[in-house]
């Protein structure tokens, strides 16, 4: 420790020597006109500011390259300290956040599975929810939460939580509000199929437990209406010959293999925020009942169309092009108008 402590005062003299010989070039280089330097003069003092400027820089690298980076692993425990030593090159600040990102002690991206970790380690939930508010609160506060580098790295955390696959067990659904008089949440949005469309993430959204969200959602279905025999429904026997049915198909149509249809066709629209879900929930819903049968030829259509008033910029031309082009579309292309 002695050592160490004698090395590092060794430094903070070496720092402070190299920043009194830089003011001191500095000085006369501002007072050359008062000091009445010739041309040789002003180069022999403009070449010894510039490398006591160097040596500056050297000896701050030097001086100041230990981390000291608080942890708590313990809520109950104390606090204590983990020494980093920081090297590479660039501004102190960079290698430090660099450092500090590498080690694990600053988040610059976080995922909705590790917040829902901490929600329920600590916990974080206050009840059967908890504001973006309060966690980022919390996440500021105590030493034994994660450090994140700032809000924004929170709201894309919360903003995934129900796009999670496994969402019930690895994320949480959203909620702009709660009503405390009729105990309800007011546009709830949960993961998986029919999940609801996630609201902008505020300081004021809720963070909800997915069995709660789940709950509600059950509630709020309305229980499935027993089917009604054909022979029994006065819209099926008032209907002439070719009439159709609410869903397309003629009365007649499971009176026989003969008269079943044999066609379906369907177009979806897909939010561009949520194609993951969209896409799962078509695919569980209806592709997966249709290929289910043994002769069943299947066929699926992607079509994506995309305008911009501002235009696209030759970045995204770019690279949407090459991605199409490596992806094997079979048609694509930007259009002026």
């Amino acid at each position: 420790m002695v050592a160490f402590l004698a090395a590092g005062q060794r430094r903070a003299d070496e720092l402070v020597g190299a920043v009194a010989e830089y003011l001191a070039w500095s000085s006369i280089k501002a007072e050359k006109t008062q000091l009445n330097l010739d041309p040789y003069q002003e180069s022999q003092v403009e070449t010894k500011t510039r490398a006591a400027d160097e040596a500056v820089g050297l000896r701050l690298g030097e001086t100041y390259h230990w981390l000291l980076a608080p942890t708590q692993p313990d809520p109950t425990g104390g606090i204590g300290f983990d020494v980093i030593r920081v090297g590479g090159t660039g501004s102190l600040a960079t290698r430090a956040s660099t450092k500090l990102v590498g080690d694990g002690h600053l988040h610059v991206t976080y995922s909705p599975v590790l917040l829902r970790l901490e929600l329920d380690r600590v916990p974080l939930w206050q009840g059967d929810h908890v504001s973006v508010a309060q966690i980022w609160e919390h996440l500021a506060r105590y030493v034994y939460l994660p450090r994140l580098r700032d809000r924004d790295v929170l709201v894309r955390a919360v903003a995934a939580g129900p796009d999670q696959l496994l969402w019930e067990t690895e994320g949480f659904a959203l909620a702009e509000s709660y009503v405390e008089a009729t105990r309800r949440y007011v546009g709830l949005a949960l993961g998986g199929p029919a999940g609801g469309t996630a609201p902008a993430v505020t300081p004021i959204t809720l963070v909800v437990k997915p069995a709660t969200a789940l709950a509600q959602r059950e509630a709020d279905t309305p229980a499935a209406q027993p089917p009604v025999a054909p022979s029994s429904s006065p819209a099926v026997a008032d209907a002439g010959p070719g009439a159709l049915t609410a869903e397309g198909a003629s009365p007649a149509a499971g009176s026989g293999p003969d008269r079943r249809p044999r066609r379906f066709h369907g177009i979806a629209r897909v939010d561009p925020q949520r194609v993951n879900r969209d896409v799962a929930a078509l695919a569980q819903e209806i592709v997966g009942h249709l290929t289910a049968l043994v002769d069943a030829d299947v066929e699926i259509t992607v079509e994506i169309h995309a305008t911009s008033s501002d235009g696209f910029t030759e970045d995204v031309v770019r690279t949407v092009s090459e991605n199409a082009r490596t992806l094997g579309l079979p048609s694509y292309g930007f259009e002026e108008r």
